[in-house]
């Protein structure tokens, strides 16, 4: 099953079934998959996941961590790391 809020717009389609192909591998084995975007600015209003080691496909990555609806300093922190979604 894929789940998805209204309203967006995916300006590159092609990376986008890209990302889709690469995690269907994992969901049919039992695995939970999740699309994220890459943080181009601190949000609080939303939770952010940290991500791991790859596994072996990219961009599938391993979930490290989940933060729920960060305050503003640690979301700040998180998108200068780079390893937040």
């Amino acid at each position: 099953m894929l789940v998805m809020p209204p309203g967006h717009v995916i300006a590159d389609q092609l990376a986008f079934h890209q990302s889709i192909q690469a995690g269907l591998t994992h969901a049919l084995n039992g695995g939970i998959v999740t699309l994220r975007i890459v943080l181009d600015r601190p949000t609080t209003g939303y939770g952010d996941i940290k991500v791991g080691e790859n596994f072996g496909v990219e961009p599938v990555r391993k979930l490290k961590a989940f933060a729920e609806k960060p305050e503003l300093e640690a979301a700040q922190t998180y998108v200068l790391s780079g390893n937040y979604l």
